[in-house]
């Protein structure tokens, strides 16, 4: 399983309540073999307060439903954009419908209400994947529904800083040491975010992560940027702008 299937499923167990015993081993999910060559993928504490965002327009969805498939990311409910160029390789449609757990590429109208009632059942969904031609830079997008949690966690800090917290422990366990571990506000597409920064030794890489998280009315959107021997993770951020 790819380091983004197994990084999503980590942090799915964790949101819906499981304990990290049923999950895979942290350090098979968070050291990846780096592909020098990359070719495309075929198949399927205290907590600091953010400023609020305003509700988003109820006409609008939190999620672009497997069609983000170009160069060119457009999540109008979050006002969040992002452009690559072709030196990366994205996802097609059909490939989202299979990381999201569906057979085949659905039809179109079909799409919309079967990923509305995917993402109520509390899993997560991949909105858009790009990783690099060197394989040495990675971007996830996925979108959560957070509603069910906010009594326990009332912010994107909090819930990342639970999360870490069983990740620091795990990698403690088994010997791997994080070197550079910090949870902050950062600034991204004109928003206030939360974001935990860590890397760490995998393979004879050093690997650079960024898990972003912007709460945003009852859905969260997670930015998970990876880059491997040299630390890319600002010029990253800095490629996501506003839609308007």
């Amino acid at each position: 399983m790819q380091f983004r299937n197994r990084m999503i499923a980590l942090l799915l167990c964790l949101l819906v309540g499981f304990t990290l015993i049923s999950c895979q081993s942290i350090s098979a999910i968070l050291k990846p073999t780096p592909a020098l060559t990359a070719t495309p993928t075929q198949t399927a504490t205290v907590t600091p307060t953010l400023t609020a965002i305003p509700t988003p327009d109820p006409n609008t969805s939190p999620i672009t439903f497997g069609l983000s498939t170009g160069t060119s990311y457009r999540n109008e409910y979050f006002n969040i954009a992002l452009d690559v160029n072709d030196r990366w390789f994205i996802n097609t449609t059909s490939q989202y419908d299979l990381e999201n757990g569906f057979s085949a590429q659905l039809p179109d109208e079909q799409r919309e209400p079967l990923y509305l009632e995917y993402l109520s059942s509390g899993a997560p969904v991949e909105d858009y994947y790009a990783v690099l031609h060197s394989g040495l830079k990675e971007i996830t997008i996925e979108i959560n529904l957070i509603a069910p949690m906010k009594e326990i966690f009332p912010d994107a800090t909090s819930l990342q800083e639970a999360i870490a917290q069983d990740i620091r422990e795990s990698f403690k366990q088994e010997g791997t040491q994080i070197e550079v571990d910090s949870i902050s506000n950062i600034t991204i597409a004109g928003q206030q975010a939360s974001c935990w920064n860590f890397s760490y030794a995998g393979d004879g890489y050093q690997i650079y992560t960024a898990q972003i998280s912007i709460w945003r009315g009852d859905y969260n959107i997670g930015i998970l940027l990876s880059s491997i021997g040299e630390d890319a993770l600002q010029e990253m951020i800095a490629m996501f702008h506003t839609m308007n």
